[in-house]
Protein backbone atom coordinates (compact mmCIF):
# COMPACT_ATOMS: atom_id res chain seq x y z
CA UNK A 1 0.00 0.00 0.00
CA UNK A 2 1.34 3.42 -0.59
CA UNK A 3 -0.32 6.84 -0.88
CA UNK A 4 0.04 9.20 -3.99
CA UNK A 5 -0.41 13.26 -3.33
CA UNK A 6 -1.46 14.96 -6.06
CA UNK A 7 -0.69 18.39 -6.09
CA UNK A 8 0.94 18.82 -9.16
CA UNK A 9 -2.36 18.00 -10.92
CA UNK A 10 -5.66 18.94 -10.07
CA UNK A 11 -8.00 16.11 -8.95
CA UNK A 12 -10.64 14.36 -10.41
CA UNK A 13 -9.03 12.04 -12.81
CA UNK A 14 -7.34 8.62 -13.04
CA UNK A 15 -4.38 7.25 -11.39
CA UNK A 16 -2.58 4.56 -13.60
CA UNK A 17 -0.02 1.92 -11.95
CA UNK A 18 2.18 -0.45 -14.79
CA UNK A 19 4.87 -2.66 -14.64
CA UNK A 20 8.60 -2.59 -16.03
CA UNK A 21 7.11 -4.07 -19.18
CA UNK A 22 4.72 -1.31 -19.63
CA UNK A 23 1.55 -3.57 -18.67
CA UNK A 24 -1.04 -1.31 -16.87
CA UNK A 25 -1.56 -3.34 -13.28
CA UNK A 26 -4.00 -1.24 -11.49
CA UNK A 27 -6.12 2.11 -12.33
CA UNK A 28 -8.42 4.09 -10.03
CA UNK A 29 -10.35 7.09 -9.73
CA UNK A 30 -8.60 9.88 -8.02
CA UNK A 31 -10.87 12.32 -6.76
CA UNK A 32 -8.98 13.64 -3.91
CA UNK A 33 -5.71 15.03 -3.22
CA UNK A 34 -4.58 11.74 -1.27
CA UNK A 35 -5.41 8.72 -3.15
CA UNK A 36 -4.44 5.35 -1.14
CA UNK A 37 -3.49 2.88 -3.55
CA UNK A 38 -3.50 -1.00 -2.76
CA UNK A 39 -1.28 -2.66 -5.02
CA UNK A 40 -1.26 -6.25 -5.03
CA UNK A 41 1.85 -6.87 -7.25
CA UNK A 42 5.39 -8.33 -6.93
CA UNK A 43 8.04 -6.48 -5.61
CA UNK A 44 9.67 -4.36 -8.63
CA UNK A 45 9.52 -1.06 -10.31
CA UNK A 46 6.46 0.40 -11.46
CA UNK A 47 5.45 3.89 -13.27
CA UNK A 48 2.55 5.71 -11.43
CA UNK A 49 0.54 8.37 -13.76
CA UNK A 50 -2.17 10.57 -12.75
CA UNK A 51 -4.20 11.95 -15.61
CA UNK A 52 -6.86 14.82 -15.27
CA UNK A 53 -7.51 17.02 -17.90
CA UNK A 54 -5.43 19.51 -16.84
CA UNK A 55 -2.71 17.52 -17.97
CA UNK A 56 -0.46 14.13 -16.29
CA UNK A 57 2.18 13.20 -13.73
CA UNK A 58 4.43 10.73 -14.16
CA UNK A 59 6.11 9.02 -11.17
CA UNK A 60 8.20 5.66 -11.06
CA UNK A 61 8.46 3.70 -7.25
CA UNK A 62 9.89 0.68 -6.01
CA UNK A 63 7.58 -1.56 -4.21
CA UNK A 64 9.53 -3.74 -1.41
Amino acid sequence: KFTVNAYAVPVNGVLEVYNVLGELVHTQSAANIQCDVELHQPAGVYTVVLRSDAGKAIQKITIQ
